[in-house]
């Protein structure tokens, strides 16, 4: 029978001691020095080039590697110097969709490997969050793409039909919408007066989702969205108040935040009779 030694003593005996207490500073010293590393700025030609070594990795990885390319604010040239690194890696195998991400000392790396399949798949997908998603699969700069794959990935993302979009934002309405008003009406009603800025906050993101939807507009990131939103076209009535609010970060009155709440959904149900989206079903229960 071999006898258990507790962890304290095995630190303490002997030699071992030694060893393991070398072993456990080194890589406490390595840690610091790499989160030390991680939040200093790095420039954009330090990053560029590192996403660089990053694809040829990749490509001696995984031998079936069909295109490799830059995502996010890299790629539209919009990265500070704290931005992370985000490549999207795509795979000739069926199936496959992972992620390997990474705090190492040259910053956050995050870098996809999926299959063409599976990637095709999702960048024809609509759902509420397609506007913050999917630019992703469209504003996306090649590393190395020998066949011309992410050009027919934009092209796939663009040409989804239109009534895709008309069932995406009735989800988000009735899925969304609907219950975050009602959260508000709740709050109201039981004088949890300190809930209503956070939903109108909410009420405000899934908001610009839907203007983004409706104008087919991909956002540049969640930060960016709601002041993106109110220079977009088709937004409902009610919607630039509400927005111009939470972005100004006056919520502190609750009772002015709740009413324009109430005007935003007001104006969601009169656009949606405008744009001919059913939000309601003739019967009671639909099955």
């Amino acid at each position: 029978m071999v006898k258990r030694t507790s962890f304290p003593a095995f630190y303490r005996s002997s030699s071992r001691a030694g060893e393991n207490r070398l072993r456990w500073e080194k890589t406490a010293q390595r840690f610091l020095r790499i989160y030390n590393h991680a939040v200093q700025p790095i420039s954009r030609e330090e990053r560029r080039k590192l996403a660089q070594e990053v694809a040829k990795r990749a490509c001696l990885f995984r031998p079936d590697v069909l295109a490799v390319g830059i995502y996010g604010s890299v790629a539209r040239d919009e990265d500070g110097p704290y931005s992370d690194l985000e490549l999207l890696c795509v795979l000739g195998k069926p199936g496959e969709d992972f992620t390997s991400e990474w705090l190492g000392e040259p910053g956050k790396v995050e870098v996809n490997f999926i299959s063409e399949d599976v990637l095709f798949t999702q960048a024809t997908e609509v759902d509420g969050a397609w506007p913050l998603t999917h630019g992703a699969y469209v504003y996306i700069r090649p590393l190395h793409d020998p066949t011309g794959l992410l050009v027919r990935l934009r092209q796939a993302v663009l040409s989804v039909p239109n009534q895709a979009f008309i069932r995406a934002m009735r989800a988000l309405i009735v899925e969304d919408l609907v219950e975050l008003v009602g959260k508000v009406r709740n709050a109201q009603h039981l004088g949890a007066h300190e809930e209503i800025p956070f939903l109108a906050v909410n009420l405000a993101f899934h908001g610009a989702l839907l203007v983004g939807l409706a104008n087919r507009h991909l956002y540049r990131s969640a930060s960016k969205m709601l002041a993106e939103s109110l220079g977009l076209g088709a937004q409902p009535p009610g919607y630039a108040r509400l927005c111009a609010r939470v972005l100004a970060g006056n919520l502190a009155e609750t009772a002015a935040v709740a009413r324009e709440t109430e005007e935003f959904w007001q104006g969601v149900e009169e656009w949606c009779r405008k744009h001919g989206i059913d939000l309601y079903k003739p019967r009671r229960i639909p099955f």
